[in-house]
């Protein structure tokens, strides 16, 4: 702490050449991670990720200079004085600026991250859910049930139900060997092959005839096996049965490793078997919501089914996405704490460098509230200075992420603006409320003893 300001700092050439060496290396590894263009891609993109960070952290110091001259224009426009105060202070120490930025960047990286990639999965989501499930409407059970059939005579007896689909059936057969291994099996009508939009990646719809059956393309990958092999399953007599593979299929609703016709669902050796899902079309001509709510009476007394329109199924899994956005809130909040903290020990530190050149502009005409109005000025684009590198990064990070997860699949992008517009004005918020204590001391400095030379 000095009570003399214009110390001069070092130059940043070699801090920018490291730091933006890390970036580059970072983005490059990140993008081949996000592109699945080498392996391990998963390791290359948390490396990758970790590197942006990093060299961002390391070259911050170079980007306060043009980044105070955008950030600060407006309140040089406003106020011209205490704008240009305030732009020349932030500049004069960028390692300073750069350091006290940093605790906000990392959390907003974060939270930008995140609220994206959430974002992101839930349209993705909604549009699997949209395209994917053809029927109107679909009842879960909150429990495993292996005879729904008192709840579908109920739900076939409601007006404007066309038809009821129970062919979606689960249970756990046994591939046998020396240890047997189990494998999920679930059956399906002709109808629920289509409703529920399962793709033949190869073969096609004779898996569900003769005694064939198809399997998951994850699956085959696993087990090494394609087209026109076969699978043993222990059979009903614990003796096993030879499957055929007559499809390869995808699907993005009901993932299982096998899937077989109705017939065929009782020949292998199978338990836990329950009904995976009913599928329930609604009759031309009637509201889908009005249908909907008269079957969840028809059933409400059962207490096992749940029964979902399209919507419905969208907002389910997106509520699991908003659990994990809350958590990120909460980390964004502990990092709002810190930098404020942050803030308020960088400009007590600034107000003490800066005595006598506060005194200065006291004695030829700057008035207190001058100085309290460009110390909070400063705050602010500190404040949102780390703001808006986290969310610059963070948003890019996020679609990177996204179109790691979504493989060969097609992601969806969507970029929360309205939850990154709240994160600067909560930016701002912060950086005037940090700003208090600093302008309060600066404003209250005597301007004789803050000029006064030994």
């Amino acid at each position: 702490m000095r009570e003399t300001s214009g110390a001069t700092e070092k130059p940043l050439t070699v801090r920018t050449i490291i730091g933006g060496t890390i970036v580059a290396l970072g983005v490059a590894a990140f993008a081949a991670g996000a592109l699945r263009a080498m392996d391990p891609a998963g390791t290359l993109l948390g490396v990758g990720a970790l590197f942006i960070i990093v060299g961002l952290i390391v070259m911050t110091p170079t980007l306060v200079g043009p980044a105070v001259a955008v950030l600060g224009w407006p309140f040089r426009r406003i106020s011209p004085i205490l704008g240009k105060v305030a732009s020349e202070s932030t500049k004069a120490s960028p390692r300073k600026t750069a350091s006290t930025a940093s605790a906000l960047m990392i959390g907003v990286a974060l939270v930008a991250t995140g609220a994206t990639l959430a974002t992101s999965m839930k349209a993705s989501l909604s549009d699997i859910t949209d395209s994917a499930i053809q029927a109107d409407l679909v009842s879960m059970t909150n429990l495993p049930i292996s005879d729904p059939s008192v709840g579908v005579e109920r739900m076939e007896q409601v007006d404007g139900v066309a038809s009821v689909d129970t062919s979606v059936d689960a249970g756990r057969a046994m591939i046998p060997g020396e240890q047997p291994a189990p494998a999920y099996v679930v059956s399906m009508s002709d109808y629920a092959v289509d409703a529920l939009a399962l793709v033949f990646v190869e073969g096609d719809m004779t898996a569900f005839t003769d005694g064939n059956l198809a399997i998951h393309e994850s699956f085959a990958d696993s087990q090494d096996v394609g087209l026109g092999d076969t699978i043993s399953l222990l059979g009903a007599d614990g003796a096993p049965v030879e499957f055929e593979i007559s499809a390869i299929v995808s699907t993005e609703i009901i993932m299982t490793e096998m899937y077989v016709s109705e017939d065929v669902f009782s020949t292998p050796q199978l338990n836990g078997i329950n009904t995976a899902v009913i599928l329930i079309d609604v009759a031309d001509g009637y509201d889908i919501t009005e249908v909907k709510e008269e079957v969840i009476a028809s059933v409400d007394d059962l207490y096992v089914y749940q029964i979902f329109d399209k919507d419905d199924l969208a907002g389910m899994i997106g509520q699991s996405i908003d659990m994990v956005l809350t958590m990120l809130y909460a980390l964004l909040g502990l990092s709002i704490v810190i930098a404020a903290l942050g803030i308020v020990n960088t400009l007590s530190l600034s107000v003490a460098d800066r005595t006598r050149e506060i005194g200065l502009l006291r004695a030829i005409g700057l008035s207190k509230r001058g100085v309290r109005g460009s110390i909070v000025i400063e705050s602010i684009i500190i404040s949102v200075l780390g703001a808006a590198i986290g969310i610059v990064v963070g948003v890019p990070v996020a679609i990177g992420l996204t179109t790691y997860l979504a493989d060969d699949a097609d992601a969806i992008f969507a970029i929360p603006w309205g939850t990154l517009g709240i994160i600067l004005l909560l930016a701002i918020i912060v950086g005037a409320l940090a700003s208090i204590l600093p302008a309060r001391r600066a404003a209250r400095l005597d301007v004789l003893e803050a000029i006064a030379t030994e």
